[in-house]
């Protein structure tokens, strides 16, 4: 029943022809017949054979869509075979979180998310520049990494994690032996599936953390920064990982080290897609990965945000500006509409764009020219959205009047906020918070004013006592940071 309720709605059948509503609809009735099923199946160790076809089809990424690496292929799976992948994941989750997933994994675990690895990634190239101490990043990025693991390696993983035999056998059984359909320029084909993880169904992530997971525990890499008597050495959401040091001949060293690893669960990693950052105080360096040169770069997409070592939000103030605008044309024909009822075009903008033009905002620390920027672009939207232009000389208060859409700069200090409050009450250890609360030992900070900080807002409210009010959630929640800058 669990399984059945957690099935997400909306989704392509595959080749059994069976929707989640369907089953949601019959949960009643189906329950018990599908335990009986599935724990006759587990006993006996048999799948049925239809469970190991799917059909899959190519999702364009991004770029030329005439080049076939620009998709990205999903199989659509066995409805049936996604429930029974569930009722297994439920079974053996508990056991992977607690044996597999360090600090440094944020990738599909419950209580994490992009953020987390972003803030840490930011906030300690805020301290670096304040103490100027040298720190590098190193972005690795692997080849098809979902579809080129190989099986044997996902289950040896789940076999040295603890879990129970029967379920690594189903497993096995779930994905050996499986091929697939697919529609290439016409022409049908079939194709044998020898390695990876099948993309579309649900246990597949976990499973690829946990190879990905011994590889990184069984590389020695020797990069790292000590974060108050401990070594972070990298982050990892999923396959996006990011080497962290001080000198890049230990980055090198350790991507050396890792390469190695990685092929060993056929994992390889793209050297052109590979990039690596270093600030003004960590020496210059070739980095190379065996004949390739690896390209330093001053600013990085990493998990949708341009990071660069100054922190300096200008790249990703337009990325953001974009993503608002592709937003908003993709639903223009509603948000334009004024036969559409006001509350729902506001409710449109503000669960649609809105969350485009201010992702990340939790980690920021922007200026008044930026925080302008992004208010300008709103307001060309909601102008947009009234049919009027500048020529009609219309107040700004008066166009929010009549949108009635959340403020942006509004929305970015109660995220700030909220994101604030979550990694003060923290009490888990994970880097988040541990690089939000470090100041280096045995470093001085150079005299003269300290470069802006993304805790500036609260200091300037609350002053070093800020945590301490953050984690009463009443007192925090009263709070207003919009227009800190003027508080006395």
């Amino acid at each position: 029943m669990q399984a059945i309720r957690q099935m997400k709605s909306g989704k392509a059948p595959g080749p059994d022809q069976i929707r989640p509503e369907h089953l949601k609809c019959l949960k009643e009735v189906l329950a018990r017949p599908l335990a009986d099923l599935f724990t006759e199946m587990l006993d006996s160790g048999i799948v049925p054979k239809d469970w190991l076809s799917s059909h899959t089809i190519l999702i364009h990424k991004k770029g030329a869509r005439d080049i076939l690496a620009n998709y990205r292929p999903i199989a659509l799976l066995s409805t049936m075979l996604k429930v029974f992948s569930r009722v297994i994941l439920n079974r053996i989750r508990h056991i992977l979180n607690m044996n597999t997933t360090g600090k440094e994994q944020a990738g599909f675990r419950e209580g994490f998310s992009t953020i987390d690895q972003i803030h840490v990634i930011t906030q300690l190239a805020e301290r670096c520049r304040e103490y100027r101490i040298p720190l590098c990043y190193l972005f690795i990025d692997f080849k098809k990494a979902f579809d080129t693991v190989e099986h044997q390696a996902v289950l040896n993983a789940l076999t040295a994690f603890g879990v129970p035999r029967r379920y690594v056998e189903m497993i096995r059984k779930c994905n050996t032996s499986c091929f697939t359909d697919v529609n290439l320029y016409g022409n049908p084909t079939r194709i044998q599936i020898r390695r990876g993880v099948r993309q579309g169904e649900v246990i597949s992530p976990m499973l690829f953390s946990a190879a990905l997971e011994i590889v990184m525990q069984n590389a020695q890499m020797p990069c790292g920064i000590n974060i108050d008597g401990e070594r972070l050495q990298y982050l990892m959401f999923a396959d996006d990982i990011v080497l962290i040091g001080s000198e890049p001949s230990a980055l090198e060293n350790s991507l050396r080290i890792l390469r190695i690893a990685a092929s060993s669960i056929g994992l390889e990693i793209h050297p052109g897609k590979t990039k690596w950052m270093k600030n003004s105080y960590a020496s210059d360096y070739c980095l190379r990965m065996d004949d390739s040169v690896i390209e330093e770069v001053s600013s990085y997409v990493y998990l949708g945000q341009a990071v660069t070592m100054d922190n300096d939000l200008t790249v990703e103030i337009s990325r953001r500006r974009r993503a608002g605008w592709v937003a908003f044309n993709k639903y223009r024909d509603v948000l334009t509409d004024k036969r559409i009822d006001a509350q729902v075009r506001a409710r449109v903008f503000n669960t649609h764009v809105l969350p485009a033009l201010v992702y990340g905002s939790e980690t920021w620390n922007t200026i008044l020219n930026e925080e302008r920027r992004l208010a300008s672009t709103q307001r060309a939207m909601e102008r947009v959205m009234c049919g009027i232009t500048l020529m009609h000389k219309i107040p700004a208060h008066e166009i929010r009047r009549r949108t009635g859409v959340k403020d942006v700069i509004e929305n970015i200090y109660d995220s700030k906020k909220r994101w604030a409050g979550h990694v003060a009450r923290l009490n888990d250890n994970r880097w988040t918070s541990r690089v939000t609360n470090w100041y280096p030992r045995g470093v001085k900070r150079p005299r003269g004013r300290p470069p802006a900080r993304w805790s500036d807002p609260f200091r300037k409210l609350f002053g070093q006592r800020w945590q301490q009010v953050a984690r009463n959630r009443n007192e925090w929640h009263r709070c207003v940071l919009q227009g800190w800058r003027n508080h006395p």
